[in-house]
């Protein structure tokens, strides 16, 4: 788990499936090149406790939009609103390996996130909604 701490960078041009992920998740077309256009930073440290993080994203190209901290427990079910406003009602847990997080958003839609540490360094990030997966990869600054 110790792994994952730390500040990991969006690779661009790493994505796979994204607009058929998209479609599943019914995200509106107009925020569909916002989406592809952004890069992301991410930073991942330990909270208060065992089993208490902190994750902080920061959209480098895009100065108007703050950074957003999300404080989340092992295990225990949390909301948040993303970075763009949208509610979300999740819970992260971790296999030994990876973070696995369950979420479903304002519009009714479940979304599984697994974020895979990789042996060249890199984060895997596969996302899941209506059976459709897309990967993000990232690399640790």
């Amino acid at each position: 788990m110790d792994a994952i701490i730390g500040i990991w960078k969006s690779k661009k041009g790493a994505e796979e499936n994204m607009e058929a992920f998209m479609d599943a998740c019914k995200i509106p077309q107009a925020m569909r090149a916002v989406f592809m256009e952004r890069e992301y930073e991410v930073t991942y440290t330990k909270g208060d406790g065992d089993n208490k993080f902190k994750t902080t994203i920061k959209i480098l190209n895009d100065p108007k939009l703050p950074a957003k901290d999300y404080d989340f427990e092992l295990g225990k079910d949390f909301e948040y609103d993303d970075i763009d406003g949208q509610h979300f009602k999740g819970c992260v847990t971790w296999d030994g390996k990876q973070f696995v997080e369950h979420y479903k958003d304002s519009l009714g839609n479940d979304v599984d996130i697994k974020r895979e540490i990789l042996t060249d360094g890199l984060m895997k990030l596969t996302m899941t909604c209506h059976g459709v997966s897309a990967t993000i990869q990232f690399a640790k600054c």
